[in-house]
Protein backbone atom coordinates (compact mmCIF):
# COMPACT_ATOMS: atom_id res chain seq x y z
CA UNK A 1 0.00 0.00 0.00
CA UNK A 2 1.45 3.45 -1.13
CA UNK A 3 1.08 6.71 0.60
CA UNK A 4 -1.77 7.98 -1.55
CA UNK A 5 -3.70 4.73 -0.83
CA UNK A 6 -2.88 4.74 2.83
CA UNK A 7 -4.37 8.54 2.62
CA UNK A 8 -7.48 7.61 1.88
CA UNK A 9 -8.38 4.95 4.89
CA UNK A 10 -10.89 6.62 7.09
CA UNK A 11 -9.53 9.05 10.14
CA UNK A 12 -11.66 6.61 12.26
CA UNK A 13 -11.00 3.41 10.76
CA UNK A 14 -6.42 3.97 11.08
CA UNK A 15 -6.74 5.27 14.31
CA UNK A 16 -8.87 1.85 15.37
CA UNK A 17 -6.02 -0.43 13.48
CA UNK A 18 -3.87 2.33 15.97
CA UNK A 19 -5.19 1.65 19.04
CA UNK A 20 -5.72 -2.36 17.89
CA UNK A 21 -1.53 -2.73 17.15
CA UNK A 22 -1.00 -0.41 20.76
CA UNK A 23 -3.07 -3.11 22.74
CA UNK A 24 -0.94 -5.90 21.30
CA UNK A 25 1.83 -4.27 22.33
CA UNK A 26 1.05 -2.74 26.12
CA UNK A 27 -0.72 -4.54 28.64
CA UNK A 28 -4.69 -3.30 28.81
CA UNK A 29 -4.94 -1.90 32.17
CA UNK A 30 -8.58 -0.90 32.10
CA UNK A 31 -10.95 -1.46 34.87
CA UNK A 32 -14.24 -2.32 33.93
CA UNK A 33 -16.92 -2.87 37.37
CA UNK A 34 -20.96 -3.54 38.04
CA UNK A 35 -22.24 -1.02 40.48
CA UNK A 36 -25.47 -2.63 41.85
CA UNK A 37 -27.63 -0.84 44.20
CA UNK A 38 -31.11 -0.56 45.70
CA UNK A 39 -31.77 3.01 46.94
CA UNK A 40 -32.05 6.02 44.46
CA UNK A 41 -30.32 7.94 46.53
CA UNK A 42 -26.94 6.04 46.10
CA UNK A 43 -26.73 6.49 42.56
CA UNK A 44 -27.68 10.11 43.01
CA UNK A 45 -24.65 10.29 45.04
CA UNK A 46 -22.58 8.44 42.65
CA UNK A 47 -23.09 10.87 39.66
CA UNK A 48 -22.46 13.78 42.45
CA UNK A 49 -19.37 12.43 42.38
CA UNK A 50 -18.51 10.45 38.90
CA UNK A 51 -20.60 12.73 36.74
CA UNK A 52 -23.29 12.06 34.54
CA UNK A 53 -23.58 8.86 32.56
CA UNK A 54 -22.06 8.74 28.72
CA UNK A 55 -25.18 6.84 28.23
CA UNK A 56 -28.15 4.82 29.32
CA UNK A 57 -28.44 1.55 27.76
CA UNK A 58 -31.78 -0.68 28.10
CA UNK A 59 -31.15 -4.03 28.19
CA UNK A 60 -34.79 -5.55 28.46
CA UNK A 61 -36.56 -3.91 31.35
CA UNK A 62 -33.13 -2.73 33.19
CA UNK A 63 -31.75 0.57 32.05
CA UNK A 64 -27.87 0.28 32.30
CA UNK A 65 -26.26 3.12 32.82
CA UNK A 66 -22.42 3.51 31.92
CA UNK A 67 -19.40 5.92 33.40
CA UNK A 68 -16.35 6.34 32.17
CA UNK A 69 -12.92 8.10 33.99
CA UNK A 70 -9.46 7.85 33.26
CA UNK A 71 -9.88 4.88 30.55
CA UNK A 72 -12.19 2.51 33.31
CA UNK A 73 -15.46 1.94 32.81
CA UNK A 74 -18.28 1.53 35.37
CA UNK A 75 -21.62 0.29 34.60
CA UNK A 76 -24.37 0.64 36.99
CA UNK A 77 -27.41 -0.86 37.94
CA UNK A 78 -30.50 -0.63 39.67
CA UNK A 79 -30.79 -4.65 41.80
CA UNK A 80 -34.78 -4.02 43.06
CA UNK A 81 -37.31 -5.59 45.35
CA UNK A 82 -36.30 -9.07 45.91
CA UNK A 83 -33.70 -12.08 45.16
CA UNK A 84 -35.36 -12.79 41.87
CA UNK A 85 -35.90 -9.41 40.41
CA UNK A 86 -32.26 -8.81 41.67
CA UNK A 87 -30.90 -11.39 39.18
CA UNK A 88 -32.82 -10.91 36.21
CA UNK A 89 -31.14 -6.80 36.83
CA UNK A 90 -27.88 -8.61 37.20
CA UNK A 91 -27.62 -11.20 34.44
CA UNK A 92 -29.00 -8.43 32.06
CA UNK A 93 -26.40 -6.05 33.00
CA UNK A 94 -23.63 -8.74 33.07
CA UNK A 95 -24.15 -10.18 29.65
CA UNK A 96 -24.06 -6.87 28.06
CA UNK A 97 -21.40 -5.52 29.60
CA UNK A 98 -18.49 -7.76 30.59
CA UNK A 99 -16.27 -7.04 33.88
CA UNK A 100 -13.28 -7.82 36.21
CA UNK A 101 -15.58 -7.20 39.34
CA UNK A 102 -18.60 -6.62 40.87
CA UNK A 103 -19.82 -3.90 43.55
CA UNK A 104 -23.46 -3.31 45.48
CA UNK A 105 -24.46 -1.46 48.59
CA UNK A 106 -27.70 -1.49 50.11
CA UNK A 107 -29.65 -1.60 53.22
CA UNK A 108 -30.64 -4.30 55.70
CA UNK A 109 -32.20 -4.91 58.66
CA UNK A 110 -30.28 -6.24 61.90
CA UNK A 111 -30.52 -9.76 63.46
CA UNK A 112 -27.50 -8.90 65.54
CA UNK A 113 -28.06 -6.90 68.44
CA UNK A 114 -25.34 -5.16 68.42
CA UNK A 115 -25.73 -3.79 64.69
CA UNK A 116 -27.33 -0.47 64.79
CA UNK A 117 -29.08 1.41 62.35
CA UNK A 118 -26.29 3.17 60.06
CA UNK A 119 -24.05 0.78 60.17
CA UNK A 120 -21.82 -0.75 57.41
CA UNK A 121 -21.13 -4.13 57.65
CA UNK A 122 -19.94 -6.15 54.35
CA UNK A 123 -20.85 -9.46 53.48
CA UNK A 124 -18.54 -12.70 53.43
CA UNK A 125 -21.52 -15.28 53.63
CA UNK A 126 -24.99 -15.11 52.56
CA UNK A 127 -27.48 -17.75 53.42
CA UNK A 128 -30.94 -18.05 51.55
CA UNK A 129 -32.85 -18.80 53.92
CA UNK A 130 -36.18 -19.44 51.88
CA UNK A 131 -34.29 -22.23 49.78
CA UNK A 132 -35.24 -25.70 51.75
CA UNK A 133 -37.80 -28.22 52.02
CA UNK A 134 -40.60 -28.10 54.81
CA UNK A 135 -41.10 -31.08 56.68
CA UNK A 136 -43.21 -32.70 59.12
CA UNK A 137 -39.85 -32.14 61.61
CA UNK A 138 -39.86 -28.42 60.33
CA UNK A 139 -37.70 -26.64 57.47
CA UNK A 140 -34.50 -27.89 56.36
CA UNK A 141 -32.24 -25.69 54.81
CA UNK A 142 -30.92 -27.10 51.09
CA UNK A 143 -26.72 -27.55 51.19
CA UNK A 144 -26.85 -24.78 48.15
CA UNK A 145 -28.90 -21.80 50.08
CA UNK A 146 -25.04 -20.82 51.28
CA UNK A 147 -23.26 -18.57 49.20
CA UNK A 148 -19.35 -17.54 50.48
CA UNK A 149 -18.24 -14.21 49.16
CA UNK A 150 -14.57 -15.37 48.67
CA UNK A 151 -11.49 -13.23 48.56
CA UNK A 152 -11.91 -9.27 48.32
CA UNK A 153 -9.22 -8.46 45.02
CA UNK A 154 -6.86 -6.21 46.00
CA UNK A 155 -8.20 -3.64 43.77
CA UNK A 156 -11.25 -3.12 45.97
CA UNK A 157 -9.43 -3.12 49.11
CA UNK A 158 -9.37 0.69 49.09
CA UNK A 159 -12.60 0.72 48.75
CA UNK A 160 -13.46 -1.30 51.61
CA UNK A 161 -11.29 0.53 53.63
CA UNK A 162 -13.04 3.74 52.77
CA UNK A 163 -16.52 2.58 54.32
CA UNK A 164 -14.77 1.88 57.52
CA UNK A 165 -13.03 5.42 57.94
CA UNK A 166 -14.60 8.22 60.31
CA UNK A 167 -11.73 10.31 60.12
CA UNK A 168 -9.88 11.38 56.71
CA UNK A 169 -6.69 11.16 58.36
CA UNK A 170 -6.88 7.48 59.77
CA UNK A 171 -7.40 6.65 55.46
CA UNK A 172 -3.61 5.65 55.18
CA UNK A 173 -3.85 3.05 58.35
CA UNK A 174 -7.13 1.44 57.26
CA UNK A 175 -6.22 0.64 53.57
CA UNK A 176 -2.60 -0.42 54.92
CA UNK A 177 -4.81 -2.19 57.30
CA UNK A 178 -7.04 -3.83 54.31
CA UNK A 179 -4.01 -4.94 52.40
CA UNK A 180 -2.34 -6.80 55.06
CA UNK A 181 -5.52 -8.97 55.26
CA UNK A 182 -6.91 -7.29 58.75
CA UNK A 183 -10.28 -6.67 59.01
CA UNK A 184 -11.01 -3.14 58.70
CA UNK A 185 -15.27 -3.10 58.90
CA UNK A 186 -17.28 -5.94 60.68
CA UNK A 187 -17.81 -8.44 57.99
CA UNK A 188 -21.31 -10.31 58.74
CA UNK A 189 -23.28 -13.06 57.64
CA UNK A 190 -26.47 -12.17 55.57
CA UNK A 191 -29.87 -13.88 55.22
CA UNK A 192 -31.34 -13.16 52.02
CA UNK A 193 -34.67 -13.52 50.75
CA UNK A 194 -37.49 -12.54 48.91
CA UNK A 195 -39.75 -10.90 51.87
CA UNK A 196 -39.19 -7.86 53.71
CA UNK A 197 -38.98 -8.94 57.53
CA UNK A 198 -41.01 -6.77 59.87
CA UNK A 199 -41.69 -9.06 62.61
CA UNK A 200 -39.89 -9.99 65.84
CA UNK A 201 -40.81 -13.46 65.94
CA UNK A 202 -39.25 -13.58 62.54
CA UNK A 203 -36.46 -11.97 63.15
CA UNK A 204 -35.60 -14.02 66.11
CA UNK A 205 -36.26 -17.36 64.21
CA UNK A 206 -34.40 -15.97 62.00
CA UNK A 207 -31.24 -15.09 63.80
CA UNK A 208 -31.71 -18.50 65.41
CA UNK A 209 -31.75 -20.96 62.39
CA UNK A 210 -29.20 -18.71 60.24
CA UNK A 211 -27.28 -17.27 62.63
CA UNK A 212 -27.30 -14.21 60.33
CA UNK A 213 -25.98 -10.79 61.26
CA UNK A 214 -28.62 -9.09 59.11
CA UNK A 215 -31.16 -9.75 56.28
CA UNK A 216 -31.95 -8.25 52.99
CA UNK A 217 -33.59 -8.92 49.91
CA UNK A 218 -30.75 -9.04 47.20
CA UNK A 219 -27.93 -10.82 47.34
CA UNK A 220 -29.19 -14.94 46.83
CA UNK A 221 -29.69 -13.66 43.45
CA UNK A 222 -26.86 -11.07 42.52
CA UNK A 223 -24.50 -14.30 44.17
CA UNK A 224 -26.08 -16.88 41.94
CA UNK A 225 -25.77 -14.51 39.04
CA UNK A 226 -22.05 -13.17 39.88
CA UNK A 227 -20.53 -16.93 40.29
CA UNK A 228 -22.17 -18.16 37.20
CA UNK A 229 -20.14 -15.85 35.57
CA UNK A 230 -16.61 -16.17 37.79
CA UNK A 231 -16.69 -12.89 38.58
CA UNK A 232 -14.84 -11.65 42.29
CA UNK A 233 -17.05 -8.74 43.87
CA UNK A 234 -17.43 -6.52 47.46
CA UNK A 235 -20.86 -6.08 48.83
CA UNK A 236 -21.66 -3.49 51.41
CA UNK A 237 -24.63 -2.75 53.45
CA UNK A 238 -26.02 -0.39 55.91
CA UNK A 239 -28.16 -1.02 58.94
CA UNK A 240 -31.38 0.42 58.09
CA UNK A 241 -33.75 -1.15 60.54
CA UNK A 242 -34.10 -3.64 63.22
CA UNK A 243 -36.21 -6.52 61.03
CA UNK A 244 -38.50 -5.85 64.24
CA UNK A 245 -42.46 -5.06 64.45
CA UNK A 246 -41.49 -0.94 63.82
CA UNK A 247 -39.27 -2.36 60.77
CA UNK A 248 -41.56 -0.86 58.20
CA UNK A 249 -41.57 2.73 59.79
CA UNK A 250 -37.67 2.55 60.92
CA UNK A 251 -36.61 1.70 57.34
CA UNK A 252 -38.96 4.68 55.97
CA UNK A 253 -37.72 6.93 58.34
CA UNK A 254 -33.70 5.43 57.33
CA UNK A 255 -34.07 6.05 53.83
CA UNK A 256 -35.75 9.99 54.21
CA UNK A 257 -31.98 10.37 56.11
CA UNK A 258 -30.08 8.64 54.35
CA UNK A 259 -27.32 10.36 52.09
CA UNK A 260 -26.39 7.82 49.69
CA UNK A 261 -22.45 7.90 51.50
CA UNK A 262 -22.31 4.30 49.85
CA UNK A 263 -22.68 5.69 46.12
CA UNK A 264 -20.54 8.41 47.55
CA UNK A 265 -17.92 6.07 48.37
CA UNK A 266 -18.24 4.00 45.51
CA UNK A 267 -17.75 7.04 42.95
CA UNK A 268 -14.82 8.58 44.61
CA UNK A 269 -12.94 5.26 44.68
CA UNK A 270 -13.90 5.01 41.05
CA UNK A 271 -12.61 8.28 40.49
CA UNK A 272 -9.23 7.57 42.06
CA UNK A 273 -8.14 4.68 39.97
CA UNK A 274 -5.10 5.51 38.45
CA UNK A 275 -5.47 6.90 34.61
CA UNK A 276 -5.08 4.15 32.24
CA UNK A 277 -2.20 4.96 29.73
CA UNK A 278 -3.27 3.02 27.00
CA UNK A 279 -7.01 3.70 26.65
CA UNK A 280 -7.89 5.56 23.61
CA UNK A 281 -9.25 9.10 25.35
CA UNK A 282 -5.62 9.37 26.58
CA UNK A 283 -4.38 10.71 23.20
CA UNK A 284 -5.75 13.86 22.70
CA UNK A 285 -6.22 12.87 18.66
CA UNK A 286 -8.00 9.73 19.13
CA UNK A 287 -10.11 11.60 22.43
CA UNK A 288 -11.35 14.62 19.68
CA UNK A 289 -12.35 12.09 16.73
CA UNK A 290 -14.07 9.37 19.74
CA UNK A 291 -15.99 12.55 21.11
CA UNK A 292 -16.78 14.17 17.67
CA UNK A 293 -14.64 17.30 17.90
CA UNK A 294 -11.97 16.27 15.08
CA UNK A 295 -11.20 19.44 12.88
Amino acid sequence: MNENELGSIPTTLFSCLFFASLALTNPLHATEIAFFYTLEEDIAAFEKVAGKPSRVSPVGDTPVRVYESGGHRAVAAKMGSGCVRTATSVQATLARFPVQFVVSVGPAGGLAEDLNAGSWTWIREAKAYQRGTHGVAGFTAAKEAAFSVGEIPPILEGLLASFAVADPEDAGKKIEAAKAGDSVLRDVVAASGEVFVASGQQRETLRNETKADVVEMNLFGLLTVQKAHRLPGLHLRVVSDRADDNASESFAQFVKSYDGRGGTLVGEWFLSLPEDRTAPKSFDGLRRIIDGKEE
